[in-house]
């Protein structure tokens, strides 16, 4: 377990990243699975629990 754990500490603590590319990748792998490029995805970074059942659009 040693081995795998130094290797994420890594990954990302220590390692160098295209930030630019990495969220390039992101966007083409995720407009490939939706499969819409009219979709749009939202993030919540809050970190909130739902609460409920209902959902808003924000407007």
């Amino acid at each position: 377990m040693t081995g795998i754990r130094t290797v994420w500490e890594h990954l990302l603590d220590r390692a160098v990243w295209d930030t630019d590319r990495v969220r390039d990748d992101l966007r083409d792998y995720v407009t490939g699975q939706l499969g819409d490029s009219d979709a749009v995805l939202v993030i919540d970074e809050t970190g909130d629990l739902k609460k409920g059942t209902q959902q808003s659009t924000g407007s």
